[in-house]
């Protein structure tokens, strides 16, 4: 008897021991995160390896262009020429992104896309708006719809640029369904890691470039959307890929998604085992695919523990009975 009580002892020390390292990784994660939401998920398998406030409602600013892209891309599959009409295009916010396009001025669905997600000016998500659905509005209850459809249930959309508006609303949970059907998208994802691009304006053809900072800085940074109003703060999601893991990262109402980003990439990749210094194409070795058919029910309302790992699906799938009185 005295032999076994022994044995568990002894078990549940090196079980300790083992734990030890990820406690305090772990902690080092949370004291120094900055983002007041944030997901982290092995793209691959769907498994959480790190959550903050998944279900609380921030703005999204520019991520929602995500959802923009994806119903252009659905409704035209990103093929024909859209024409400007300046008079498509509201938007009064002083310092908002802006390609200027010509009035009357044609453009194909591509390069529009491609300006929309690598520069994210927001005139071209309301030519891409009109030219889709015939009004901007019109294009917004689409982009309402497809966000219902993907499961993105506490998102609300009102403008499809992510210029603040207090009603226009994600959750890093939602924003996570967005992004992993973008990137499911071989052409969307592509142009999510692209970084510059050109395009004809009042000034003639201009040369832009990426905002995603990380994309040439970030050993195995992929495709990813970059966001920031003073509203909104700083708001991110991307995926990276290292030693042929990928993962996919969602930021919201942060100070600095830059800081953050590298912050749980490198938590994450660490808990995969992945030695830094291997960092593969975001294309290369992914397995980005839509949520599983058959999704496990499951209740978690928190963080995973340092050696626990949740699925993704299983995690959006939260019991509806459970959502209102375990999340807050």
């Amino acid at each position: 008897m005295c032999v076994r009580v022994n044995i568990f002892l002894f078990a549940g020390i090196l079980c300790t021991l083992h734990l030890l390292p990820n406690l305090h990784a772990l902690s080092v994660v949370d004291d120094s995160l900055q983002a007041s939401a944030a997901l982290l998920v092995d793209g691959s398998t769907g498994r959480v390896l790190y959550a903050r406030n998944p279900d609380q409602q921030y703005q999204p600013a520019s991520t929602i262009k995500l959802l923009t892209a994806l119903v252009v891309a659905e409704q035209t599959a990103l093929q024909g020429h859209a024409r400007v009409n300046t008079q498509d295009i509201r938007i009064s916010t002083p310092g908002a992104s802006m390609a200027n396009l010509r009035n009357g001025s044609s453009h194909s669905v591509m390069d529009l896309t491609r300006a929309l997600l690598v520069r994210s000016f927001n005139d071209v998500a309301s030519v891409l708006a009109a030219h889709v659905a015939g009004t901007e509005q019109d294009f917004v209850r689409m982009m309402q719809a497809r966000a219902r459809e993907l499961g993105a249930r506490n998102t609300t959309v009102t403008n499809p640029h992510g210029l603040p508006d207090a009603a226009q609303l994600t959750t890093a949970r939602d924003l996570m369904l967005i992004f992993r059907r973008v990137i499911a998208n071989p052409t969307l994802r592509q142009l999510c890691e692209t970084s510059s691009g050109t395009l004809q304006t009042l000034q003639g053809p201009i040369r832009y470039t990426t905002t995603n900072r990380l994309l040439s800085s970030y050993a195995g940074m992929g495709p990813a959307k970059t966001g920031y109003t003073r509203a909104a703060r700083h708001t991110y999601a991307a995926s990276a890929t290292r030693g042929g893991r990928e993962l996919h990262l969602v930021l919201l109402d942060s100070p600095n998604k830059w800081a953050d980003a590298r912050l749980l990439f490198d938590h994450g990749f660490s808990l995969l085992g992945v030695d830094p210094s291997r960092s593969t194409g975001a294309l290369a070795n992914s397995s980005v695919g839509q949520p599983s058919e058959v999704v496990r029910r499951a209740t978690l309302v928190r963080k995973p523990k340092p050696d626990e790992v949740i699925p993704f699906e299983e995690y959006v799938q939260n019991t509806q009975r459970n959502r209102n009185n375990t999340i807050p």
